[in-house]
C-alpha cells in the first residue's frame, strides 16, 4: 500500500517479495548443522531440538509450506503423497544389517532406537 522501511531495508510500493523458504529452514542462527539431513531436530527430547544457542526455535524457522492466508496449495497433496507413496516405495527394498550381531526388532508399533545402527538397502525380492 506505501513504502516502508524495516531495519534498514527499503519496500518501495509495488515491489515483488519472495520469501527464500530453502534459506529459511537452513537459517544457522536456528539450527545446529543446517545442512544435514537431521531428522531428530524435531524430537523434542534430542538436543538438535534446540537453536545452536540452546534456546527454543522460533516458531516460523521450519515452514516449507508457509501459512496463513496464502499457505501452499499443495501441502495437503505432499502430505497424502508422503502417506501413501512412500510406505509403498519402502516396501520394495530390503533392508539387513551390516553387524551379523544385531537383531533387527520387528513389531507393528513406532520402534525408538537408543543407539544407531548401519543397515544395507538393496531391492526387495518376491
Amino acid at each position: 500500500m506505501k513504502d516502508v522501511n524495516i531495519n534498514g531495508l527499503v519496500m518501495r510500493k509495488g515491489d515483488t517479495f519472495l520469501m527464500g523458504v530453502v534459506h529459511m529452514c537452513n537459517n544457522p542462527n536456528e539450527w545446529i548443522e543446517p545442512t544435514k539431513f537431521i531428522p531428530e531436530r524435531f524430537d523434542s527430547n534430542s538436543p538438535y531440538f534446540l537453536t545452536p544457542g540452546g534456546q527454543k526455535r522460533n516458531t516460523y524457522s521450519f515452514a516449507p509450506f508457509t501459512g496463513g492466508h496464502r499457505i501452499c496449495i499443495g501441502m495437503s497433496l505432499a502430505m497424502n503423497i508422503s502417506k501413501v507413496i512412500l510406505p509403498g516405495i519402502l516396501h520394495q527394498i530390503k533392508f539387513e544389517a551390516i553387524d551379523p550381531n544385531f537383531e533387527m526388532p520387528y513389531n507393528n508399533f513406532y520402534q525408538r532406537f537408543s543407539h544407531t545402527f548401519n543397515v544395507k538397502a538393496s531391492p526387495r525380492t518376491a
